[in-house]
């Protein structure tokens, strides 16, 4: 799913002018999602993670795309790596 390495190019950290809040943006490679024929299954997982809202869940702020890309934009948590 969405948590699955190969599927994210990079995470980055950007700010939302408005609010002025600091956010992660998840960057998945569309290529990638299409080779591994997941597409209804990410579409699932965010449609699911926008519904969830939880103090211990990171939230879904916003999700959009290009041509190549699927952006997602996450409450920024720090302290390190899922992964570590």
């Amino acid at each position: 799913g969405i948590c699955h390495r190969d599927l994210i190019q990079e995470v980055k950290y950007a700010v939302i002018r408005v609010t002025n809040e600091a956010v992660a943006i998840k960057v998945l490679d569309k290529d990638k999602i299409t080779q591994k024929n997941m597409g209804n299954q990410i579409k699932k997982e965010i449609s699911i993670m926008k519904m969830i809202n939880h103090k211990q869940v990171v939230s879904v702020k916003d999700v959009f795309a290009t041509g190549t890309k699927i952006f997602i934009v996450l409450e920024l948590v720090e302290g390190g790596e899922l992964f570590d």
